[in-house]
């Protein structure tokens, strides 16, 4: 498919065709760039959820209310932590026959 897609933007412009090893490498560096930033992203987001459950947890004024709340969001992120895995369960699945 991205070959496809490359190999029309060059014939659009009249240049020569790379190898497909040139084009292999270009969207390697491409796919690791864009999964080196996810990966960054979701790392830099559990630090911030840790620094805000040891906020909720320390630094309440009154236990119950912290409580819940941390109650509720960690209900509501397996909420959808399970509903993520229902909905994609085909791609995990394996056949053992």
């Amino acid at each position: 498919m991205f070959r496809q897609i490359a190999l029309k933007i060059l014939r659009e412009k009249d240049q020569p065709i790379p190898c497909g090893l040139t084009l292999l490498s270009c969207l390697s560096i491409l796919v690791g760039s864009v999964v080196g930033v996810v990966c960054g992203t979701f790392r830099l987001l559990l630090g911030h959820a840790a620094g805000l459950r040891t906020t909720l947890a320390l630094d309440a004024l009154h236990p119950f209310p912290a409580g819940l709340i941390m109650i509720a969001i960690g209900s509501i992120t397996a909420f959808i932590a399970a509903w993520m895995g229902s909905r994609h369960e085909s791609v995990f699945y394996v056949r053992l026959e």
